[in-house]
């Protein structure tokens, strides 16, 4: 099955479907959240497809950046900001099953860029991991505040992806 988001159309998902699978034509039904392959070319195809998960990830240091993205892109649709102006301007067009943004970065923060995406989202809070150097009070008085989960750096990226998982199974439940 492949999850909709609503920003999202029914074309772009029957042309991300065949090109997955090799599908030349496919009947394509929604529900919900929801697409069913209803009528593949052989009965070998029957079934549904499931799309991969989208993070977004936000830090103005461009090394740490690409080796987020490099390490998730293969199980993930990986969106990238270098800093809270940009991630907003995705995060007003997109839906995110992960947000990992970095605390100290210029134009807007992470805290602040959380903030005014939660406000577009309230969701946005609960799939969040703010990474940071600091073990500033205010910091993690946020995320306490909100349900944030917080990773001081320097961190292990297998720890992350353990926290992540962890997110994903407690939003699908």
């Amino acid at each position: 099955m492949m999850r909709v988001h609503e920003d999202q159309t029914v074309a772009a998902w029957r042309c991300r479907y065949k090109k997955a699978t090799g599908l030349l034509k496919a009947t394509i039904a929604v529900s919900r959240s929801w697409i069913h392959v209803l009528a593949p070319v052989t009965m070998k195809e029957v079934g549904t497809f499931y799309m991969a998960k989208k993070y977004l990830i936000v830090d103005d240091d461009d090394l740490s950046r690409d080796l987020l993205y490099t390490f998730f892109c293969d199980d993930a649709d990986v969106l990238t900001a270098k800093n809270g102006r940009e991630a907003l301007a995705l995060a007003k067009v997109h839906c995110f099953d992960i947000i990992l943004t970095d605390y100290n970065m210029p134009v807007m923060n992470g805290i602040e860029f959380l903030e005014r995406a939660g406000e577009i989202n309230s969701d946005t809070y609960l799939r969040s991991i703010l990474l940071t150097g600091s073990s500033d009070k205010e910091i993690k008085s946020f995320s306490e505040r909100y349900g944030i989960t917080l990773i001081l750096k320097p961190f292990s990226i297998f720890q992350l992806e353990k926290t992540i998982n962890t997110l994903l199974e407690g939003n699908t439940g």
